[in-house]
């Protein structure tokens, strides 16, 4: 079974682009009680800190998804990173151009 909450809670991380939250802004975000939300942030924090998806600052109120969060949520949403789609944007735009040019030799 698929847990819901763990793909809102990295959507909603996701979303932040990299900002600070806390935990009540996921709480009140996705309704949830205290207990259920840190029974949910322990699949985001696992013992070994190369693995985690979401960290905390030294205060530990704050919250931030890391660089393998943002990675894995690239992933499972199948999001494409700002540069991947500027570049497929870039590349049609310059086959048109070369398209027009060539009609333009043309007659």
């Amino acid at each position: 079974m698929e847990n819901n909450f763990y793909l809102k809670i990295l959507h909603f991380a996701y979303d932040k682009n990299g900002g600070k939250f806390t935990r009540k802004d996921i709480q009140d975000a996705l309704d949830l009680d205290s207990g259920e939300l840190e029974k949910q942030l322990v699949f985001f924090k696992p013992m070994k800190i190369t693995d985690r998806l979401i960290d905390s600052d030294v205060d530990g109120r704050s919250l931030f998804l890391t660089s393998k969060g943002m990675i894995e949520a690239q992933k499972y949403f199948n999001i494409k990173p700002w540069w991947e789609k500027t570049l497929v944007q870039l590349i049609m735009l310059l086959g048109a151009v070369a398209g027009i040019i060539g009609l333009l030799f043309i007659f």
